[in-house]
């Protein structure tokens, strides 16, 4: 999984917010999840029983 730069500063080049082998997400939802006014990126995997991963967004 990754995101593609910002579009407010005009760059758009990727960068990996997740790599794990093997991995499949199975839901990949942007949320606020800390209430800070920004989304934050939530997804969850199966395959290998690990959970639901939170990207935190680290400024708005």
């Amino acid at each position: 999984m990754s995101y593609r730069g910002s579009p407010t500063s005009g760059n758009w080049t990727t960068t990996r917010i997740s790599d794990a082998a093997g991995s499949k997400f199975d839901l990949v939802q942007l949320v606020d999840v800390d209430s800070d006014g920004d989304l934050d990126v939530m997804s969850c995997e199966e395959v290998a029983n690990l959970g639901v991963f939170w990207y935190e967004n680290p400024r708005k």
